[in-house]
């Protein structure tokens, strides 16, 4: 038994109490969930937010160019779940003025049609602009119209994930939501693959992973096997995740 299986379930029913509570969420993300609907986060979740609000200025300046009606900056986020909570907060912070409030466009796919509604929900309810639509990462995304995308991917290996459960204690619709393959990085891997056909060039591919089910090695290899060049890992204090910054080539 490694140290996810031992420490998970004895962690885990906080955790739920936790990510599936609507003060937390709007404490961490400035989301209001509808009482009807359920949303919960991980670890990457929250640093995915905390992490992406510091790339999109550099990005706005190199895409930028002197109009009285600049095209904005089209983010993408891949596999949104049941309320998008990294593109809202991301929404959010920019309606605050982030660094100074900026012309950016929030898109969303995600393979479950039930979670699309919901976020979809979450989104109207907090006021928030934003394309959600049913797609199994890149499948339904037709043009490489994209500056950001970045993902949540599910990343647990998969016997690890059968072993804890995972689908009967998050209380998900399928083992999709957590099964990231042999070593936790099939569903990477592709995202990995096929992320830049969607992007334009000089922009930024952007994921987060818990180390303690998916190393920095593995993560680090996929980035390899894909063919990128990892430009930046980010991490804080007290949020057991990893983020990932990739950019991809000036054409």
């Amino acid at each position: 038994m490694n140290l996810s299986e031992r420490v998970y379930p004895v962690v885990q029913p906080l955790l739920k109490r936790l990510r599936r509570s609507r003060w937390v969420i709007h404490r961490l993300f400035d989301v209001s969930i509808p009482t009807d609907v359920l949303v919960q986060f991980d670890p990457v979740t929250v640093l995915l937010a905390r992490v992406i609000p510091e790339l999109i200025p550099e990005l706005v300046h190199k895409h930028s160019v002197p109009s009285d009606d600049p095209e904005p900056l089209n983010i993408l986020e891949t596999g949104i779940g049941e309320g998008a909570l990294v593109t809202l907060s991301i929404a959010k912070w920019n309606q605050r003025g982030g660094t100074r409030s900026m012309n950016l466009r929030f898109s969303g796919v995600d393979c479950s049609p039930g979670r699309v509604q919901s976020s979809r929900r979450v989104s109207r309810s907090n006021g928030i602009e934003a394309d959600f639509w049913v797609s199994d990462l890149f499948s339904e995304v037709t043009e490489a119209s994209f500056d950001l995308v970045f993902f949540n991917p599910p990343y647990v290996p998969t016997q690890t994930g059968k072993r804890l459960r995972l689908t009967e204690r998050l209380g998900v619709d399928g083992d999709q939501m957590w099964d990231g393959g042999e070593d936790g990085t099939a569903v990477l891997a592709k995202f990995l693959r096929d992320a830049p056909k969607v992007l334009r060039p000089d922009s930024r591919i952007v994921f987060g992973v818990q180390p303690i089910f998916v190393d920095d090695c593995r993560a680090r290899q996929a980035i390899h096997d894909a063919g990128l060049a990892l430009d930046a890992t980010h991490a804080r204090a007290c949020i057991p995740a990893m983020v990932y910054v990739i950019k991809t080539p000036r054409k």
